[in-house]
């Protein structure tokens, strides 16, 4: 983009022409320069966590190799009475969730609502 000569009769059309272009393409430089400053911050901070939740997850398997029960032979457990979870909602309204407890694992069998 050359300068236009001082002596031609368009040249204050020509100059505010450049100004403008110079001046949009500066906008559009600052603009990108932000954008990818506050992208980078967010990539970084997803690129931490991952990386700490990922030294977490082979801390806590390293611990578990570790303290590894001894495996005796057990008879088969029964099964306990239903046991529930009492659960309070934010519009005052109560529920119980019904669990069943089997070999330890715990298998949900239904909601109900306790009305007040």
């Amino acid at each position: 983009m050359a300068k236009p000569s001082i002596f031609s009769k368009d040249y204050e059309k020509k100059m505010r022409r450049r100004r403008k272009t110079i001046t949009f393409a500066v906008v559009i430089g600052v603009v990108l320069v932000i954008f990818t400053a506050i992208s980078a911050q967010g990539i970084f901070k997803n690129i931490g966590k991952s990386i700490n939740q990922a030294k977490n997850v082979t801390t806590d398997n390293t611990k578990e190799a570790k303290k590894q029960p001894e495996i005796t032979p057990k008879k088969e457990q029964k099964t306990e009475k239903p046991a529930g979870y009492a659960i309070s909602l934010s519009n005052g309204k109560s529920i119980n969730a019904i669990y069943e407890t089997k070999n330890g694992d715990k298998v949900f069998k239904g909601v109900s609502t306790n009305r007040k």
